[in-house]
């Protein structure tokens, strides 16, 4: 009998023990939560809406409602002054009021760069027609790649400046631009620990869509046509909006 009522005394001494340490443990205190080291518009994620999103602050985040954010946090393309191969000046103002589309080369890549081009031939091919439509190849070796280069490289590729312009200039700009508008080749704090400076070589695969406004509006990757498909695709979004 005295055995018992011990077992039991002891499994209540348990009991007070243990709800003692979970009246400790609040189920919605987060004040340990890894979460709370971010900015509140990094972790929240944005509502989704209709159409193509936004993208926002060095994370690219997503994002579709622009009230939400500040004008100066929204990724679009930086001011730039460039040549085109018809020697043709060109800067960001020229973007304005049209959709563009945007990406990076050097006229003797032989890696990725030849299907890159010719997969951007697509774009230009279905959307020749349309004046509102028009497509900005920025050469990463500006230095080599001067306004005959691009022209004798464009007429070899049927790449017309009518909606296709490839374009040289001040390589601090267009790296400058490249890497702060878009994140193309996005130098990591690894690389830059290991002996890698914002003047070593661009490269990007990427193709980017601009809307009116000069804003980023999609990311794709110009090697794979199914991405330039869905590029086709968000082009057709853009012109409705």
């Amino acid at each position: 009998m005295m055995m018992g009522l011990q077992q039991n005394f002891n499994f209540l001494i348990s009991l007070i023990i243990i709800s003692s340490f979970f009246g400790t443990f609040n189920c919605n205190d987060n004040s340990n939560d890894p979460a709370n080291r971010y900015d509140k518009s990094v972790t929240d994620f944005s509502e989704i809406g209709q159409g193509l999103p936004y993208f926002i602050g060095e994370d690219m985040q997503v994002i579709w409602n622009l009230d939400a954010v500040p004008e100066e946090s929204i990724r679009k393309i930086s001011p730039f002054n460039a040549i085109n191969q018809a020697n043709q000046k060109i800067s960001n103002k020229n973007m304005l009021g049209k959709i563009s589309i945007v990406s990076f080369f050097f006229t003797r890549c032989s890696g990725i760069c030849p299907m890159l081009m010719q997969n951007l031939k697509l774009i230009q091919k279905e959307f020749y027609n349309n004046s509102k439509i028009m497509m900005y190849s920025f050469s990463a070796t500006p230095d080599l790649d001067s306004v005959k280069v691009l022209k004798d490289y464009a007429a070899k590729r049927s790449i017309d400046a009518k909606r296709w312009m490839l374009l040289t200039g001040d390589k601090n700009i267009i790296y400058d631009m490249a890497r702060n508008s878009f994140n193309a080749d996005t130098i990591t704090s690894y690389e830059k620990a290991n002996g890698r400076d914002l003047n070593d070589f661009l490269h990007s695969e990427s193709v980017f869509l601009l809307d009116k406004e000069n804003h980023l509006r999609g990311v794709y990757q110009g090697k794979n046509l199914l991405s330039l498909q869905d590029l086709i695709s968000d082009i057709l979004l853009l012109i409705q909006e």
